[in-house]
């Protein structure tokens, strides 16, 4: 995979520049799975009164928050939520990068749609393995994190396969390519702290761009396509590489040109007697058809 490549892809998919329609249409669908789970956390979670405020009552909202039943439950509402709003950004950028369609917000909801239980099973046990491997050190959990990044858009591409097909084939497509990934992700560094020093919304420019470029390294892994290998093949044009839409009408096959019927053969006339040479004139005037050679 060429990280160059890969992110010029991902720009033009996004429309070439950061204040394009396309881009900024992509931004506010990367905003949703994020800012759903703290709306709902906002009008359900226990309130700090600011106007007795004091160390005692910021410890006790973070322990009602993060430690207390209620805040548990409202971490697993959250994460409910948070997984098909997922789903749905996934296959909203998946669909603009392989046929150039339009980015529409119905897909945000695809997730409840599509095979919701299959979906969150899918996203909650991704959650818990990689837990799970943080757990025994840092660098496993990256690894699996990695590993793993390509299990939404394999149930995407294949909505019958269930969780572990999903996980699994994610991590085939991702066998020796775990460290091209992460240096994808370090490539978008310089992006980052630009956005940070305009007041932290510049980040907010760079999430559909590294999202869109992790989906072009997923179709460079999944498509025999030489625009992914080749730069310049691609040029301005995103689809005269790309497969056609599964809804478009297959072209008509070539009319079939019936060849010439082949000459009647003569009937069967008895054979010419042989003539009275001596076998040493036989001998003599056979030529072997591969003398030639």
């Amino acid at each position: 995979m060429d990280r160059s490549i890969l992110k010029q892809k991902a720009r033009e998919s996004l429309g070439g520049g950061i204040f394009q329609s396309a881009w900024l249409t992509a931004l506010a669908l990367c905003l949703i799975p994020d800012l759903v789970p703290v709306i709902i956390g906002a009008f359900t979670s226990p309130k700090i009164n600011f106007s007795d405020f004091s160390y005692e009552s910021l410890e006790s909202f973070s322990y009602n928050f993060h430690v207390s039943p209620f805040g548990s439950i409202l971490s697993i509402v959250s994460l409910i939520v948070a997984i098909p709003l997922s789903y749905g950004l996934y296959k909203a950028l998946l669909l603009r990068a392989k046929y150039n369609a339009p980015l529409d917000f119905s897909h945000v909801i695809d997730g409840f749609k599509d095979d919701f239980g299959g979906i969150l099973a899918l996203g909650l046990l991704e959650t818990l393995f990689i837990t799970l491997w943080s757990m025994l050190f840092l660098i496993p959990g990256i690894v699996k994190s990695y590993a793993y990044s390509f299990a939404y858009y394999v149930k995407i591409d294949h909505p019958e396969y269930d969780w572990h097909a999903c996980l699994d084939e994610s991590k085939r497509l991702t066998q020796g390519h775990k460290g091209e990934l992460f240096v994808l992700d370090l490539s978008f560094i310089g992006w980052l702290i630009v956005g940070t020093l305009a007041l932290g919304v510049g980040t907010f420019w760079v999430a559909p761009y590294m999202a869109t470029a992790k989906i072009h390294a997923y179709l460079a892994l999944t498509w025999d396509d030489p625009a992914y290998t080749v730069p310049g093949v691609f040029g301005a044009n995103m689809n005269a590489a790309a497969p056609a839409s599964p809804d478009a009408p297959a072209a008509p096959a070539a009319p079939f040109t019936p060849t010439a019927p082949a000459a009647p053969s003569s009937p069967e006339s008895p054979a010419a007697p042989a003539a009275n040479v001596p076998p040493a004139d036989l001998t003599n005037s056979y030529k072997d058809p591969g003398d030639k050679f």
